[in-house]
């Protein structure tokens, strides 16, 4: 399945990407695709009769997360009398990134169990007790309680 031209418009708008100059539609189409949503009939994209949907906001936070990672590198500086603070971009676009972060739903993992019970073999807890056993001289009373 391919995102929906109106899921990557809607994406580049809350990532101020209006062009195509970093983020073309292939790849902004690749950011949402990375974050496929449970549909409202509990289906996962791996199912057949999955319906589209994707985590804009799970997409926008990345975007965000890698346009902080491109100008990291700046600092701020003073020259002639001005003061330049090339730093807060790096602060505003991880603000950015963390109002998307906490609007990205939760991500929702199948747990298996393992080791596998099965009815053939009971499960045995290893649990040891500092008791006495009834009748203490004589342990085949004990060896009877425990199924020993």
């Amino acid at each position: 399945m391919a995102a929906s031209t109106s899921d990557i418009r809607r994406l580049r708008r809350m990532t101020a990407e209006p062009t195509n100059a970093t983020y073309n539609e292939e790849t902004m189409a690749a950011y949402l695709e990375a974050w496929p949503l449970i549909d409202s009939q509990g289906r996962s994209s791996t199912e057949a009769e999955w319906t589209e949907a994707y985590d804009l906001h799970a997409a926008a936070a990345e975007i965000w997360e890698e346009k902080a990672a491109a100008v990291a590198h700046k600092h701020d500086f003073s020259a002639d009398g001005a003061n330049y603070s090339s730093s807060q971009m790096f602060d505003n676009f991880m603000e950015r990134a963390r109002y998307h972060q906490a609007r990205q739903k939760a991500l929702v993992r199948t747990v298996a169990k393992r080791p596998v019970e099965s009815s053939e073999s009971p499960l045995f807890l290893h649990i040891h007790a500092n008791i006495d056993p009834p009748g203490e001289d004589d342990l085949t009373d004990f060896n009877e309680i425990w199924n020993w």
